[in-house]
């Protein structure tokens, strides 16, 4: 029988362990991250500490050192989460048809809910340029990858630089959503169809049926 340690990080982007102690400590981890995260959510980045942590994961210091050196380190591991669930959420474009509206929809709701399910913290820690960069090269990346998935079921690209704009789709998407899913912001009236419509119209600039 799978041990419940290795159905548990199922929901979690990124190899998967080898092994059922590998489990333990990766999902041990993890707790410790999401533990993080809530003191953050409460306190602030700068007041929260090591000691709050360890104790509301229920672990001692010694066993949150074992894992991180240091607050920074959680830091940064959280910003990996983070970054590895929206790539995933966006990448998930790659299965739409182009000019489908209704692959289109489907696509914005499932980005809608990750990134509402990260939108308590996800401004919690300060934004630096290497953590900027380092976004619009994952962007890229993904980009990159979305636009070969398309160019093998006959999707080629017809602009000079469609993985560059390809990523000012998707952070045009994200300012979009962190309006009301950050700052709750009242959505206003039509803009998800205006939004919708322009993606669509964008990504069939970007790419054409190759006939």
């Amino acid at each position: 029988m799978v041990d419940s340690a290795l159905l548990s990080l199922r929901k979690y982007p990124g190899p998967r362990p080898v092994s059922i102690r590998e489990a333990q400590k990766q999902l041990t981890r993890e707790r410790l991250i999401q533990t993080a995260i809530a003191v953050m959510v409460d306190r602030g980045f700068e007041a929260a500490t090591i000691d709050e942590i360890a104790s509301r994961a229920n672990v001692g210091r010694t066993t949150v050192y074992k894992y991180f050196s240091g607050k920074p380190d959680i830091a940064a591991a959280i910003a990996e989460t983070q970054q590895t669930q929206m790539m995933v959420a966006i990448s998930a474009i790659k299965n739409i048809e182009p000019g489908s509206h209704a692959d289109l929809c489907a696509w914005l709701e499932q980005f809608e809910s990750t990134f509402a399910g990260q939108a308590q913290w996800m401004f919690l820690m300060p934004l630096t340029p290497d953590k900027v960069m380092h976004s619009l090269m994952e962007q890229d990346a993904a980009a990159e990858m979305i636009l070969n998935e398309w160019a093998l079921r006959g999707w080629v690209p017809a602009v000079a630089a469609p993985a560059q704009s390809l990523r000012l789709l998707f952070n045009l998407v994200g300012r979009w959503l962190t309006y009301h899913a950050v700052f709750a912001i009242p959505e206003p009236e039509h803009s998800r169809e205006a939004l919708l419509e322009l993606l669509n119209c964008e990504i069939t600039r970007i790419v054409h049926r190759v006939t």
